[in-house]
């Protein structure tokens, strides 16, 4: 799965926010459940990598080398502000963080102040087994979840409940798995997730809408561009 090898890891001074009601810092729920971007001006800096820890493993790639990059995106997208800090939660009784991960980051495009956007979050492991288990242990929990509750990332974040429901998202590699979901205690949009484990690597990929469904072509899209980037 190859990746642009350009970095996106310079930070982002200064841009404002608008906070979604309720909802705190949870990333998957909307990197879905983080703040979201004031609509943006053209010529707007590329977003900020997330995490850095200086334990290493033996997969060696540099964490920008599994980021996509707008250009190979089809459409207009462009960068924005990247989401929140946060990542650990339960989702359908699965830990998507089981270990604390050795590096990591998060990239955020988008079409316009109200969307589509689309979030990508990377999660280096030491271990390589944890990535694949966290896909693997996903696609045996989704197809009798319907529900699941969790938190955000602050001692005084309340806990938001998500439905979930299947989501097709077409090319999407066995090493991936799909679903949407939609807050229903608290504010915040529907959206769509993959997780795809790739060696040491646990990518997330997020598309939602402040208004309206997400569009599953998005992500069909951003899977599309991992190839695309070979």
């Amino acid at each position: 799965m190859g990746l642009s090898a350009t970095s996106r890891a310079r930070a982002v001074p200064g841009v404002r926010r608008v906070a979604l009601v309720a909802v705190g810092a949870l990333v998957l729920g909307l990197s879905a459940c983080g703040d979201e971007p004031a609509p943006e001006e053209a010529g707007s800096a590329p977003a900020a990598s997330e995490v850095s820890s200086p334990a290493s493993s033996q997969d060696d790639r540099p964490v920008a080398d599994r980021f996509i990059a707008s250009k190979d995106l089809p459409g207009t997208w462009r960068d924005s502000e990247p989401p929140g800090p946060g990542f650990k939660q339960l989702v359908c009784g699965v830990d998507i963080e089981p270990q604390k991960p050795v590096d990591g980051g998060a990239i955020r495009f988008s079409q316009g102040g109200l969307g589509p956007f689309l979030a990508q979050h990377v999660r280096i492991h030491s271990d390589a087994t944890t990535p694949a288990a966290v896909v693997r242990d996903l696609k045996a929990s989704l197809p009798g979840c319907t529900s699941y509750e969790t938190k955000g990332n602050r001692a005084d974040s309340p806990t938001v409940r998500f439905d979930v429901e299947p989501v097709e998202v077409k090319g999407l590699p066995a090493n991936a798995v799909a679903w949407r979901q939609t807050a229903t205690t608290g504010a915040g949009p529907t959206t769509d997730m993959v997780l795809m484990s790739d060696d040491h690597a646990l990518i997330a990929l997020t598309s939602y809408a402040l208004k309206g469904h997400p569009d599953p072509q998005v992500l069909e899209d951003a899977v599309g561009a991992f190839d695309r980037t070979e």
